[in-house]
C-alpha cells in the first residue's frame, strides 16, 4: 500500500507539472519524496529539462538494495538531465547502486554521467523491483 501511495503522489505531481510545462522548460524536482517524478515527466514530455536534488544522504548499496522497488526508483532518477547530491560520497553511492542494480556501467565524465542503456518506456512507475 505504501508503494502504491508513493506512485500515486508522484503521478499527481506529474499531472500538475504537465498542465503548465512547455517543451524545453526547466523543471526542478526536490528530494526523496519525488524520485519517480523525473521518469514520469520524461515519459509525458521528452523535451523537458529536468533537474533533481536530494537533500538527504543517498544510502549505500548495502542499504539501497534492500528496497523492493529499487530499480523503479533508479529508472525514475536516471530520466533527469541533472542529478544533485550534497557530497561526492552520496553521488558515488548512487553510481554504485546503478552499476550493480541496473546492469550497466556508469561513469563520471566531465562532471556528468555516461550511461549506456536506454530508459524503460514507463520511466519509473512500474511494479516490483528485481
Amino acid at each position: 500500500a505504501q508503494w502504491e501511495a508513493y506512485q500515486a503522489v508522484n503521478g499527481h505531481f506529474a499531472t500538475a507539472v504537465a498542465r503548465v510545462a512547455r517543451p524545453n522548460d526547466l523543471v526542478w524536482v526536490h528530494d526523496y519524496h519525488l524520485m519517480l517524478l523525473p521518469g514520469l515527466l520524461r515519459a509525458r514530455q521528452p523535451r523537458l529539462r529536468i533537474g533533481w536534488f536530494l537533500h538527504t544522504p543517498f544510502p549505500s548499496l548495502e542499504v539501497f538494495r534492500t528496497l523492493p522497488m529499487r530499480k523503479e526508483i533508479l529508472s525514475g532518477l536516471l530520466a533527469a538531465d541533472l542529478l544533485g547530491f550534497h557530497i561526492y560520497d552520496y553521488s558515488r553511492h548512487f553510481l554504485h547502486a546503478c552499476t550493480q542494480l541496473m546492469g550497466s556501467e556508469l561513469s563520471l565524465e566531465s562532471r556528468g554521467i555516461a550511461w549506456d542503456m536506454p530508459l524503460p518506456a514507463a520511466g519509473g512507475g512500474g511494479g516490483g523491483g528485481g
